[in-house]
Order: structure tokens, then C-alpha cells, then sequence
């Protein structure tokens, strides 16, 4: 029978390495194993939580090693001197100025919402990350990674976002729509996306508004007003019908009397 060794002490070692920041393809070789068992005996010997703090940390001593560097490549950019860009950016911390490089939105020219990167404002951000199709799916994978790690907490702030900011949403909404529909372009490209959008997910809807309608029946007081707007939408409609039949009908009488 084979005798089991005892790496207890070699584990050890291999989590203090980790933890005083050496990398795990130098860390493994040592000790005769691979980087990938290295890091699994990292991850049984530490908690998900230790791990990501640890790498945090790191990629925060990393940034302040770089920052001096960052700073001077930017002030380059923008021609200005060292105490310029450590007054401006007092003042925009104090909210005196909108950005560090820029006093508008590069875009729409406004300060009414605050900058997001490279001089465009939050709501016109999207013109700058349009040719940069590797930022947004970076961002887009990272996003996705925090939502689904912190699901109940976002889904949370949303709700007391939108119950704070409801109306202010709902007149942004509208404007928008109403500039979109305003054209016979817009008004296409908005029926063409709409049909689209239901051919794809038909089954998806009606299986929602079923579950809708069954939900609703099982409350009389909803049931009567569903049935209630069934009903006034069947006459109004069926007015509409007779109304457009009379004037086809008298249209047709006096045709038929000219002749």
C-alpha cells in the first residue's frame, strides 16, 4: 500500500508566496508542480472572498505605481502644466468645474449630466465607445459578471432608482419617442423593430399574457375591468366599422344614381 505524503508544509509555503504577491508560474516550478495545481492548492487554502481582496489590492498597487506616468501622458495631451491639472481637478472635486480636460460635453455641449470618459457625458457616451467595439464588450462582460454576482442588490437599486426618478424617466421616454416618431423614417424603423421583436419572442408574449390573464381572472374585481376595456374597445371599434360601411354604402348609392 502506497504511503500518503504529507504536503501540508509545502501548501503553506505555497499561500504565504501567494500572498506576498509572487505570480503562480513562478511559484509552482519550486515546489515540482504545475502553476495550475499551485493555484488550486491557493484556492483550498483560502476563501473566494481572501483571494478576491488580495487581487484587488494588487491591481490598485499596480494602478498608483502607474499613475504619475498616466498623469503626465494626459497633461501632454491637453498641453497643460502640472499645477493647472492638480488646480482643476481641486475644482471639479469640489463640483466648480465639470471635468479636469473639458467645462461641457464635447458632444451636446451641456453640463447637466456628469462626465463619464474622455469629455462626453454620461447620456452621450455611447458616441465614444461606438468605434471601440473591444471596450464595450469588455464592459459588457464585466457588467454581467457583477449582476450576476450582486443580483438581488442591483435588481434593489433599480427599483428605488426608478421610484425616485419615475416621472423624470417617463418624460425622457416620451420626448424620445415622440422626436423618433415625428418622421416617416422613425415611424418605420420603429414598426419594423417592433414586428421584429415579436416574431422573435411571440410564443414568450403570448405565454406572458396568459399568465397575466390567468393571474388577473382569479381577482374578480381586475377580472370585471379587463372585461370592462374588452368591452368598451369591441363597441368602439364596432362603431368605427358601421360608421366607415355607411359612407361606403352612400358612397356607392350616389355613384349609382349619377349613372
Amino acid at each position: 500500500m502506497q504511503k500518503k505524503v504529507d504536503n501540508t508544509e509545502r501548501n503553506e509555503k505555497i499561500v504565504e508566496d501567494y500572498k506576498q504577491g509572487r505570480p503562480l508560474r513562478l511559484i509552482g516550478p519550486e515546489h515540482g508542480i504545475t502553476a495550475q495545481r499551485a493555484s488550486q492548492i491557493v484556492r483550498d487554502n483560502m476563501s473566494s472572498k481572501e483571494i478576491e481582496d488580495l487581487n484587488n489590492a494588487r491591481k490598485q498597487e499596480t494602478f498608483l505605481k502607474n499613475k504619475k506616468d498616466i498623469i503626465i501622458k494626459l497633461r501632454e495631451v491637453h498641453d497643460m502644466s502640472y499645477d493647472e491639472y492638480m488646480d482643476r481637478h481641486k475644482l471639479m472635486r469640489t463640483g466648480k468645474v465639470w471635468s479636469i480636460f473639458h467645462d461641457e460635453c464635447v458632444a451636446c455641449g451641456s453640463t447637466e449630466y456628469i462626465h463619464h470618459v474622455d469629455g462626453y457625458c454620461r447620456l452621450c457616451s455611447m458616441e465614444y465607445y461606438k468605434g471601440k467595439p473591444s471596450i464595450v464588450e469588455s464592459q459588457r462582460k464585466s457588467s454581467h459578471k457583477y449582476f450576476l454576482k450582486n443580483r438581488k442588490d442591483v435588481n434593489q437599486r433599480s427599483r428605488d432608482y426608478y421610484a425616485k426618478n419615475k416621472f423624470t424617466l417617463i418624460e425622457y421616454q416620451k420626448d424620445k419617442y415622440d422626436e423618433k416618431m415625428s418622421t416617416p423614417e422613425g415611424r418605420a424603423a420603429y414598426n419594423k423593430a417592433r414586428a421584429e421583436y415579436y416574431k422573435e419572442n411571440k410564443k414568450a408574449i403570448l405565454a406572458n399574457q396568459k399568465l397575466i390573464r390567468e393571474k388577473n381572472d382569479k381577482d374578480p374585481a381586475k377580472r370585471e375591468e379587463r372585461l370592462a376595456r374588452y368591452r368598451k374597445y369591441y363597441h368602439d371599434n364596432k362603431k368605427k366599422k358601421d360608421a366607415k360601411n355607411n359612407n361606403t354604402r352612400k358612397t356607392n348609392t350616389s355613384k349609382t344614381s349619377s349613372i
